[in-house]
């Protein structure tokens, strides 16, 4: 059995309360749910489905739009590359846009 000494406990308490890292906007592809996530802001959410293939994320707080889910990404992308080929999605200064 080890003993774990006071200040040796309050250094290894000290480490995990360290802060989160900083958040950062992302969208992420789910190849298994072919579907593209977005998160502007890292408030609670709730979803509110628009339709078969959006979901959108609103603050808990605030109500506005902090992200949200797009599915059938492949089928979209192959559409869109042959109508739109500067079609793109950008997260800029915590906004999204399209």
């Amino acid at each position: 059995m080890t003993v774990t000494t006071h200040s040796d406990f309050a250094r290894r308490m000290t480490l995990l309360a360290q802060p989160a890292e900083k958040f950062t906007p992302a969208a992420t592809y789910d190849p298994d749910g072919d579907c593209i996530e977005f998160l502007a802001k890292p408030d609670l959410f709730y979803a509110e489905r628009v339709d078969d293939l959006v979901t959108v994320y609103y603050s808990q707080e605030t109500d506005e739009v902090v992200g949200s889910l797009i599915k059938g990404v492949s089928k979209f992308c192959q559409e869109m590359l042959g109508r739109m080929p500067g079609f793109k999605i950008e997260i800029v200064d915590s906004r999204v846009s399209l």
